[in-house]
């Protein structure tokens, strides 16, 4: 359906932007179900790992619902979204969820801060640290606190500043995991930091075009975040390998 939008160059007012727009949130309903299922093969909140992947699946539902409070706003209400709004309930929940799974996929990796892993923590800080100053420098600079709410200050800060740190997570937990689970969990984490970075560029592309005013509903960026959704959905389903694999061996 993208793709008919993008090669026809179909306005944002079309009927087939508006259904894509309106649905496309359901690959990240259909990957937050697909996480849970997987992660009571994990006991659900008895281990790390069950933690980890309802986590991430809490957060795409999360992000579906933020999905839904936007699309009421522009095809029920037919208003320009406000900002803070309903919608950044779930946004912004998906990005603490996010870091809370991030955590416990570390704690399950067998995550350990050794000294002598000390150039590794810092490509790790180092990349994200860049991140949020590009996003800093390009959005943040200037900003005007004297005419916006504390809320919206908060968002505006923390939005860039929690997805810094789950990406931070996820990357140490590449470079210092220690084998753990047989050592099929890099290739796991590996598919989850493409995920997170996928949903990052996402975000970043939508502060940038609407900053710059060429944000539409069912262009590029609803494509980005679509892409996201699957990525995500496909590095919980990879989880379902590991107990597979670890079951297998046994």
């Amino acid at each position: 359906m993208w793709l008919y939008i993008f090669f026809t160059g179909s306005s944002t007012h079309t009927t087939v932007t508006s259904i894509f727009g309106a649905t496309y949130g359901a690959v990240a309903l259909v990957g937050a179900l697909f996480g849970i299922v997987i992660a009571k093969r994990y006991g659900w909140f008895k281990s790390a790992l069950g933690r980890a992947i309802l986590a991430l699946s809490f957060g795409l539902l999360a992000q579906e619902f933020g999905q839904i409070a936007y699309t009421y706003y522009l095809y029920v209400a037919g208003i320009e979204i406000p900002y803070p709004s309903l919608g950044d309930v779930g946004y912004f929940g998906s990005v603490l969820l996010y870091i809370y799974g991030a955590l416990q996929l570390a704690k399950a990796a067998g995550v350990r801060m050794v000294a002598d892993s000390f150039l590794k923590k810092s490509v790790a800080l180092i990349i994200p640290a860049a991140m949020l100053g590009l996003v800093y420098w390009l959005f943040l600079n200037g900003y005007d606190f004297a005419s916006t709410g504390w809320l919206a200050t908060l968002l505006t800060f923390g939005y860039p500043l929690g997805q810094a740190i789950y990406i931070s997570i996820a990357l140490v937990t590449i470079l210092l995991s220690r084998g753990a689970l047989g050592g099929v969990m890099k290739s796991r984490v590996e598919m989850l930091l493409v995920a997170l970075i996928a949903q990052f560029a996402a975000d970043f592309t939508f502060l940038y075009q609407t900053k710059m005013g060429t944000w539409a509903a069912g262009g590029i960026n609803d494509y980005m975040y679509l892409v996201a959704y699957f990525l995500m959905t496909i590095a919980l389903i990879r989880m379902k390998l590991v107990f597979d694999q670890v079951k297998g061996a046994a």
